[in-house]
């Protein structure tokens, strides 16, 4: 769903934008197109001076479907088989109506290589969703997307991939920056 920033994720943002200029130059800044995502990158871009972000939408969150908007219980209770194969075994799910974690690496992965192409050698800060970074992740790593809740992304954390034309190293995974 396309939320705006709550007060707390309009804070996380603007301290995320402070770590992120103290640490970084940004050649460019890239976003999901969703709002919450525009909103946090623009705290950046405001901050080092940077036009606004271009949106990416292979960054954009999961398409969960007819669960969209609605709490895991409410899912669970009245889905339990396939909420049950969600938490056992992410990568067998298609959400009703909606995406795959497949589907979602496909996107994700094909803009993350339009971008590293595009700007060969630059520092590119990407604006995403928590469901779309793990996948990206894990396909960075070469890791099952059996893996999904194995990893950790919190709201406005740093999560670092060093991209070379035949290599992606993760340098950091999950970086608070509060």
């Amino acid at each position: 769903m396309d939320l705006p920033l709550s007060d707390e994720g309009r804070e996380q943002a603007t301290k995320a934008a402070e770590y992120l200029a103290s640490r970084y130059r940004p050649d460019v800044v890239y976003t999901s197109p969703l709002q919450r995502c525009r909103d946090s990158a623009a705290a950046l871009t405001g901050r080092v001076g940077l036009p606004a972000p271009l949106v990416e939408p292979g960054f954009t969150d999961t398409d969960y479907g007819l669960w969209q908007g609605r709490l895991a219980t409410e899912v669970a209770q009245e889905e339990p088989v396939l909420h049950a194969q969600w938490r056992e075994t992410p990568d067998r799910v298609r959400f009703p109506q909606g995406e795959s974690l497949a589907d979602v690496a496909a996107r994700a992965t094909a803009g993350l290589s339009t971008l590293v192409s595009r700007h060969e050698g630059k520092t590119i800060v990407a604006y995403s969703h928590d469901s779309v970074l793990r996948v990206l992740l894990l396909s960075t790593m070469g890791a099952p997307l059996g893996a999904y809740h194995r990893l950790e992304i919190d709201p406005c954390s740093l999560s670092e991939l060093h991209c070379e034309p035949a290599l992606i190293r993760i340098v950091r995974i999950n970086e608070r920056t509060d």
